[in-house]
């Protein structure tokens, strides 16, 4: 995902300046802004639905329609919001965790 090239990049740069790399913060960042993206994107299906807006949208595309996972069937509006929620919800708690930790 396109969220982990912040982390990569921090890390990174982080080690360059300190020379030091804490493994466990690593992975713990990583998890954390890639289940607030993924939270992020699910919400926005999920209010695209109740909106009406992906139903209304014909000629779908990668950049304008999201996954269709509602409209196609796939899962329920419901499925959705709750991944949603608990991708939010590991996020912050992964978050948590990273200031905890340093």
């Amino acid at each position: 995902m396109a969220s982990a090239a912040p982390v990569l990049v921090g890390s990174s740069l982080g080690y360059a300046v300190s020379g030091s790399f804490n493994p466990l913060l690593f992975v713990l960042a990583l998890l954390g802004i890639m289940s607030l993206h993924a939270g992020a994107n699910l919400a926005n299906d999920y209010y695209d639905h109740i909106s009406r807006n992906d139903w209304l949208n014909r000629n779908p595309t990668p950049f304008s329609g999201g996954s269709r996972y509602i409209q196609d069937g796939v899962l329920s509006a419901r499925a959705i919001l709750l991944m949603s929620l608990t991708c939010l919800a590991v996020g912050a708690i992964g978050r948590w965790f990273c200031r905890s930790v340093r």
